[in-house]
């Protein structure tokens, strides 16, 4: 059992989860039930005496339900409590984990003694709440207990449910009819968020299966989850070890009443890119101008080209293609083929300063087109494919140079970096034992099967200024490279190998099992590594992107099966999302020895993370492609529900790990993946991949608005600046980790600095430990109050921008949490990415298990 505190936090596409715990029914003498009984799946029987009081505040329960609607087990239900009762043995009453004992009768104990009994109660509700029976039955229970005919009860009524008739404002709870669910049942506008259970008698373990999982002293329990197709998203933090607490935040929390759910306007165009045959896209990169440079392989004749282009004409099968988009994508500046008689797959694009673009992939053709005095003009494999190395000029009409790069057998490089003076830095992955290494390279000796490896080549493509292998002894595949200002490369993918080399005082130096991504950084010169590292769990896990800031962190993103892959407490995503894969980011500190933050990414099917760029803020950009129907979104994205097959995404993850500042998906009616991203220096996004639908959303006026027939790439250029605003809105009371307890003000200021009258702000929303899809809506501040400081700082039409709120602890468990904030701007209609402040509660409370509405 779990000692530990512990939080889950979970997201359900629709109602609370429902209580019901596994184990057998109580035996009571009652009537032959009638055949309308036996169709049911519970009875309500009502208490008409035969049950004295017997709860902690002398209440007798109301109801006992006899085969509990959501599991075996015995339900009890009392106006301040619900109790879950199952189990065996011979004991008269049992305990919850406070100790507080129950019994449903002092005079009888039930029969089959329970090993478990779980209180439930709703802290805040309303305290004169109607328990209310509905669907009376013909059946009806009669007891007739001792020899006093005096306590015998018979003809007891039976109903087919029970509703808690506002057991908050606008709220009821209703258990049975139907099928015999539990249920909210909320008027329109009721503010659903003000619902809490609190489960006391056994410690969070984990949900599997539509169930929550409980551990108890007795052994591990269930509680059914509602049986309809619902998403859950899990995260564990603190909660203690025998109660938790479910909160359900408000079904609209950042409601923009009127206006649409998706915002289109955040897609500024998009087009199709392909020919009658096939089309598979690898890459994108975007200039200071905001071309578009995307580079993938076709397999059509007719693809399109452009006059004057470097090569107009489809060599052979399989051609990679580069493209160069105007910055409004109404047409090609230029389109070329590149390639030889035989086939070539481009894997990576990046473009210099210049609008230069250097291309890397593999090729089979002995003819691919290099240049004099390149590196290597001739193909080294003659049963496979070698890498190959390419820069275009800026008009696309030249190849500057072209090179191979390669041994005997197969090659591919896979992923290209530039630095500042234009060497290329290439990443990929060799069966050659003769692969090209340099002398005093980290490694010049092939280690395995297959081996990762590391090359810089001069700005000409005329020399190798260093190439070393990077592997174990099992295998492994390089997948991305990124170097930082001072000359260091970082590369990701994945090892088969219990050797891979690792570094002392590396995140993690032991293999996990199945495969394991990993991150290695090389030093300027590519002798030594600064650090290396494994990362994953006991299942298949993979790197697929890497990026590094200005402060030399890198930021990683791919796929894991592992549940066990590392997360960190507080980040948007502790828990795997129960799928086959998630897509995962991480942040690594400098040293490569902790992770400033781990995120699963995704919903309960299929995801996978392919793409990751930073901003100057350090936020996070992803694109991935998805099949989950419960992937998560942030309202008024440009596309916030699933469409069909699998579907692109695009994430922005704030610069903590703790909220997704934008996420949405992009895609069809068919199959639809997100390959890669690129960002403009003015923070527009690019966004490519491959789609089979016809309805994939692209623009009047773009380049080529028709599917051709089978797969095509699209290209798309979008504005999430909306989502990154100019609003200055910080908590200023209670200090950042202060101690708080009892009724807290909290307050402080919202202006839109881009607004060009009033404070551009109409409202704020406060959430508590975590954003909008995490955490629980504490409620909406009082704003307006004049503020004479923030006037004489900002000017004088910001002076309304005060706000306050009444802020009630007393359910919140003692320790550390977050309080978040969201501003409204008036101005486009969108929310400001979210604000976060770090308090402690003095108080002492039971754990949080949040749970979320989730509206699409």
């Amino acid at each position: 059992m779990f000692k530990q505190r512990l939080m889950v936090s979970l997201v359900l596409s629709l109602m609370l989860l429902a209580p019901g715990i596994r184990s057998a029914q109580p035996a009571t003498a009652q009537t032959s039930p009638a055949p309308e009984a036996n169709a049911r799946s519970a009875l309500f029987i009502e208490n008409a005496g035969q049950w004295p009081p017997s709860t902690s505040s002398g209440q007798a329960h109301r109801f006992q339900i006899w085969g509990s609607p959501l599991g075996a087990g015995t339900t009890w239900l009392a106006e301040d409590a619900i109790w879950l009762v199952a189990g065996g043995g011979e004991r008269e009453s049992w305990s919850t984990g406070d100790k507080e004992s129950f019994s449903p009768s002092p005079s009888r104990p039930l029969p089959p003694s329970p090993q478990i009994a779980l209180k439930l109660t709703f802290p805040g509700s309303n305290p004169d709440v109607r328990i209310e029976p509905f669907d009376p039955l013909t059946t009806t229970v009669s007891y007739f207990m001792g020899n006093d005919p005096e306590k015998w009860h018979s003809d007891v009524p039976v109903w087919g449910g029970v509703r808690y008739a506002d057991l908050y404002p606008g709220v009821d709870l209703v258990i049975g009819g139907g099928k015999g669910d539990w249920r909210l049942e909320a008027t329109p506008g009721a503010a659903t968020g003000q619902v809490r259970l609190l489960v006391e008698g056994a410690a969070y373990s984990r949900i599997e299966s539509h169930e929550l999982r409980l551990s108890a002293d007795s052994g591990q329990w269930s509680i059914a989850l509602p049986a309809a197709a619902f998403s859950y998203r899990v995260s564990v933090a603190r909660g203690d070890g025998q109660s938790l607490l479910l909160t359900a935040p408000a079904g609209q929390p950042l409601p923009r009443a009127a206006e649409p759910e998706d915002d289109p306007s955040d897609v500024l165009y998009g087009t199709f890119l392909g020919g009658e045959s096939l089309e598979w896209p690898s890459a994108i990169a975007a200039d200071d101008t905001e071309h578009a440079y995307v580079t993938g392989t076709t397999h059509s004749y007719d693809f399109p080209s452009t006059p004057g282009a470097f090569d107009p004409s489809n060599n052979g099968d399989d051609e990679v293609f580069v493209a160069k988009f105007t910055p409004n994508g109404d047409a090609m500046v230029y389109a070329t083929f590149l390639g030889g008689w035989d086939y070539e797959w481009s894997s990576d694009i990046s473009v210099d300063e210049s609008g230069r673009a250097t291309v890397v992939g593999r090729t089979v053709s002995f003819d691919f087109p290099t240049t004099p005095g390149a590196f290597d003009t001739s193909h080294n494999s003659p049963s496979s494919f070698d890498t190959f190395i390419a820069r275009l000029s800026s008009d696309g009409s030249t190849l500057e140079y072209s090179t191979f790069l390669g041994g005997s057998a197969a090659d591919e490089g896979v992923a290209v970096a530039l630095d500042d003076t234009g060497n290329v830095y290439v990443t990929g992955y060799t069966w050659s034992g003769d692969f090209p290494t340099t002398p005093g390279a980290f490694s010049t000796v092939h280690a395995g099967i297959v081996d990762v490896f590391v090359a810089k080549l001069n700005q000409s493509g005329t020399a190798l200024e260093y190439s070393t292998y990077l592997g174990g002894s099992e295998g492994g595949h390089g997948a991305d490279i990124a170097v930082d200002s001072l000359g260091n490369s970082y590369v990701t993918g994945y090892t088969l190998s219990s050797d891979f080399p690792t570094t002392a005082d590396a995140f993690d130096r032991s293999f996990n099992g199945r495969a394991d991504a990993f991150v290695s950084k090389l030093n300027p010169t590519g002798s030594d590594l600064v650090y290396s590292t494994y990362l994953g769990g006991d299942q298949s896990d993979s790197g697929a992107a890497i990026a590094v800031d200005d402060d030399f962190a890198a930021y990683v993103t791919g796929d894991s099966e592992s549940r066990d892959f590392p997360t960190t407490p507080g980040s948007i995503g502790e828990v795997h999302n129960g799928g086959t894969t998630d897509a995962f980011v991480v942040k690594l500190d400098p040293t490569g020895s902790n992770l400033d933050y781990g995120v699963f990414l995704g919903g309960n099917r299929v995801d996978v993370g392919d793409d990751i760029l930073l901003n100057t803020a350090g936020d996070a950009y992803v694109v991935g492609t998805t099949n989950s129907l419960d992937f998560p979104t942030t309202p008024w994205a440009f596309d916030t529900s699933y469409n069909d097959g699998f579907d692109a995404f695009v994430v922005i993850l704030n610069a903590s790990g703790e909220a997704l500042e934008y996420a949405s998906f992009l895609g069809g009616n068919a199959e639809d993946t997100g390959r890669t991203l690129a960002i403009s220096e003015s923070g527009r996004v690019f966004i490519a991949g491959e789609t089979r639908s016809h309805n994939f959303p692209v623009t009047p006026g773009a380049y080529d608005t028709s599917h051709d027939i089978w797969v095509d790439v699209y290209v798309v250029k979008m504005d999430l600046s909306p989502y990154v605003s100019m609003v200055v809105a910080p908590i200023e009371r209670p200090a950042a980790s202060a101690v708080v307890s009892g009724i807290v003000t909290v307050s402080g200021f919202a202006v839109d600095l881009a607004s060009p009258g009033g404070t551009g702000i109409d409202k704020v929303s406060i959430y508590l430990d975590g954003p909008y899809g995490a955490g629980a809506l504490v409620g909406n501040a009082a704003y307006g109050i004049t503020r004479p400081d923030v006037a004489a700082q900002y000017g004088v039409r910001f002076a309304p921008s005060g706000w306050t709120f009444s802020w009630n602890t007393f359910a919140v468990p003692a320790g550390d949490h977050q309080l978040v904030i969201y501003a409204h701007r008036t101005t486009d209609g969108s929310w400001t990415t979210p604000r976060f402040q770090p308090v402690i509660v003095a108080s002492a409370h039971g754990g949080w298990l949040p749970l979320l509405q989730r509206n699409r």
